[in-house]
């Protein structure tokens, strides 16, 4: 039996999905007239696993799916609706291979559901770091 705080969790993760995720998180990379958005040379992508900001999944069955989520988030120019379908489509193959698939999904659809009411901060993060602004010339 699942502890009632969880529950409850869920519940409210549900409501918010249902009410905030139709808005898209933009990477709030914006360049000056002159210069476009590009890709920064001193940047390489990175990823961390499962989590965020001291809340680590240690061990989960979703590291790869998570570590390309990061990596998808840490790209200039990626939508970060985009990661987020990407990353509930790999989770969603890794439940395939599983035996407890319906818990598997369960726990694929909490994942999914935090990263997009959530993730934008991370997004817009990583993307501030992975872009620049440089001159039209320069491309």
């Amino acid at each position: 039996m699942k502890p009632c705080w969880f529950v409850y969790f869920i519940s409210v993760v549900y409501l918010c999905h249902c009410c905030y995720a139709q808005e898209e998180c933009s990477s709030r990379v914006v360049c000056q007239p002159g210069y476009t958005v590009a890709p920064n040379p001193k940047h390489t992508p990175s990823s961390n696993g499962c989590g965020t900001a001291g809340f680590m999944v240690k061990g989960d069955e979703f590291t790869v799916c998570c570590n390309q989520h990061d990596l998808c988030y840490d790209t200039c120019g990626n939508k970060k609706s985009d990661c987020d379908l990407d990353f509930k489509k790999c989770m969603e193959r890794v439940c395939l291979g599983v035996a407890d698939k319906k818990g598997c999904q369960s726990k694929a659809n909490t994942f999914f559901t935090g990263t997009v009411i959530f993730g934008c901060h991370s997004y817009q993060v990583s993307q501030q770091n992975a872009c620049i602004c440089s001159r039209h010339s320069e491309l």
